[in-house]
C-alpha cells in the first residue's frame, strides 16, 4: 500500500488560489449580471478545474525534479565508491606483484654478503660479524615480505610464483594478442637497456592492459606498440585503429586498466596520456623517466 506525503506549502498555495479564483469569478458575475446562472456555474467550475489541474501538475514535476536530483547524486556517489575501489584493488595488485620484485632483490642481497663472508680472512672478526648482520636482517626482512605478500595475494594458490615478466617478453605477449584477434606491429628504437626489475614488469603490464583495453573496446583491428628507450627515459606507444567495421568503440576511460595504467605510471612518477585519437582510433602513451620526477596527467 502506497504511502501519500503530507500537504505541502505548494499543494496549499495551490487549493487557496482555486478557492479565491471561484470566490472571485463568482463575486464579480453577480456584482454585473445578478444572480449566476447555470452556464456562469459551469464556467467557474470548468475554470477551477483547470487551475487545479495546472497546480497538479506543477506539484507533479517539482516531485520528479526532486526525485531526478536524489538519483543524480545517488548515482554520483556510487560512481566515486566504484572509482575509490576500483583504484584499491589496483593497488593491491601492483603492491602485491613489487612485494614478490622485492623480496627477490633482497634474498640476492643475502646470498651476495653471505659469500663475501666466507671469502674473509680468519683475522677479520669484525668484518665477519658486520656481513653476518646483514645476512641475519636481511632474512627477516625476506620473511616479512613473504608473510605481506601472502597476505595480500588473494588469487589461486600458488599466483605469483612463476617468473615475472618484463619488455624482453613482449614478443610472447604479441603472439598471444594475435592469436585473440588483434593485429599488432611491435618496433622498438633505441638500444636496449637494463631496467629496474620493478619498472620493467610496470612496463610490461602498460603495454598488456593497454592491448587488453583494444580488444576489448575496439574488437579485432591493428595496432601498434612502440618501445622507445630514450636518454633517461622509457617511452611506450600503443595505438589502434578503431572497430574496422566502422562503429562507434565502446566507451573507454572509467575501466580497470586504464585505472591500472595510471597507478604503475604515477608509482615512478611518469606521464600518461590516453585517449581518441584526431585520425581516429585510440591512443596510449607513456613516459617513464629514469631518473627525475615528471608529473601523472590526464
Amino acid at each position: 500500500m502506497s504511502h501519500r506525503p503530507p500537504p505541502t506549502v505548494v499543494d496549499w498555495t495551490v487549493a487557496v488560489a482555486v478557492a479565491l479564483f471561484v470566490a472571485l469569478f463568482v463575486a464579480v458575475t453577480v456584482s454585473v449580471t445578478g444572480p449566476p446562472g447555470a452556464g456562469d456555474v459551469a464556467v467557474a467550475l470548468l475554470m477551477a478545474v483547470a487551475a487545479g489541474g495546472a497546480g497538479v501538475a506543477v506539484r507533479r514535476h517539482r516531485r520528479l525534479a526532486v526525485r531526478a536530483r536524489e538519483l543524480a547524486v545517488q548515482a554520483e556517489e556510487r560512481g566515486e565508491l566504484l572509482a575509490r575501489e576500483a583504484v584499491t584493488e589496483e593497488r593491491v595488485r601492483i603492491a602485491r606483484e613489487l612485494h614478490d620484485v622485492v623480496a627477490h632483490s633482497v634474498s640476492v642481497m643475502v646470498m651476495q654478503a653471505g659469500a663475501a663472508r666466507l671469502m674473509l680472512d680468519p683475522g677479520q672478526a669484525a668484518q665477519r660479524e658486520a656481513l653476518t648482520v646483514v645476512e641475519e636482517t636481511g632474512r627477516e626482512a625476506v620473511e616479512e615480505l613473504r608473510r605481506m605478500v601472502g597476505l595480500l595475494r588473494t588469487g589461486p594458490d600458488g599466483e605469483g610464483l612463476a617468473p615475472q615478466p618484463g619488455l624482453a617478453r613482449l614478443d610472447d605477449l604479441v603472439e598471444q594478442v594475435r592469436a585473440a584477434g588483434l593485429e599488432v606491429a611491435l618496433s622498438v628504437e633505441g638500444v636496449p637497456s637494463p631496467l629496474p626489475t620493478g619498472l620493467d614488469l610496470s612496463a610490461y603490464r602498460i603495454v598488456q592492459e593497454a592491448l587488453a583495453n583494444t580488444l576489448r573496446h575496439a574488437g579485432p583491428t591493428r595496432s601498434e606498440v612502440t618501445v622507445a628507450y630514450r636518454p633517461r627515459m622509457l617511452c611506450l606507444d600503443i595505438v589502434d585503429e578503431g572497430p574496422r567495421d566502422g562503429r562507434a568503440p565502446a566507451p573507454a576511460g572509467t575501466g580497470h586498466g586504464l585505472i591500472g595504467m595510471r597507478e604503475r605510471v604515477a608509482l615512478f612518477h611518469g606521464r600518461l596520456s590516453a585517449g581518441p585519437l584526431p585520425e581516429g582510433g585510440y591512443g596510449v602513451r607513456v613516459s617513464l623517466p629514469l631518473a627525475g620526477r615528471m608529473t601523472v596527467v590526464s
